[in-house]
């Protein structure tokens, strides 16, 4: 499922409105590092705490305070989904988003992150563009999207752990219209 945010910029100056339509896909990145973009509710966050306790040697592959998903084979489709569920699904995703005034093309992206010890996310790096949107100005709108995310901290035992090479991808599809004065 898509998740669609409007995105509005206002050039004035020239009396052109732009509005920019982002959507969160997976498609291309690898379906064994994309998170789900579901939130988890208030009232069940205790619960996923308690379970994470018994699940995190069999979702989590770390090395010291740094983990990655484990990467479940086909048969295992549906443990991945339950460790996703419980490692890095949000527990807030905003419900506006600001665009740079940079992306003003259609065009797509898929980059990387870590959720670190505190929940929030870090190190978003760009690995593929597709389509007129530049390196910058998607870096940019990444940036922009996953930054104001919050996630449950992963902490077993007392230990606070990161989640890393996460990936996701984003559509931009950039509409202008002519505004008359």
């Amino acid at each position: 499922m898509l998740k669609t945010t409007k995105l509005t910029t206002h050039h004035w100056a020239h009396g052109i409105f732009l509005t920019c339509l982002l959507f969160a896909f997976n498609a291309s990145a690898d379906p064994a590092t994309a998170c789900p973009v579901q939130v988890i509710k208030r009232d069940q966050i205790k619960a996923v705490v308690a379970r994470r306790q018994t699940t995190f040697k069999h979702c989590l592959e770390c090395e010291g305070d740094s983990c990655e998903l484990t990467r479940w084979p086909e048969s295992g489709k549906d443990f991945a989904k339950v460790c996703k569920a419980l490692f890095c699904t949000p527990k807030k995703i905003p419900r506006t988003t600001f665009a740079p005034d940079e992306v003003d093309k259609d065009g797509a992206f898929n980059f990387t992150y870590t959720i670190g010890k505190n929940g929030r996310v870090k190190d978003i790096e760009v690995t593929d563009v597709i389509g007129d949107i530049t390196y910058e100005a998607a870096l940019k709108a990444a940036e922009a999207t996953y930054k104001r995310r919050r996630y449950e901290p992963i902490i077993i035992d007392g230990t606070a752990y990161e989640l890393s090479n996460l990936q996701d991808g984003v559509k931009i599809d950039a509409k202008i219209q002519i505004r008359k004065n």
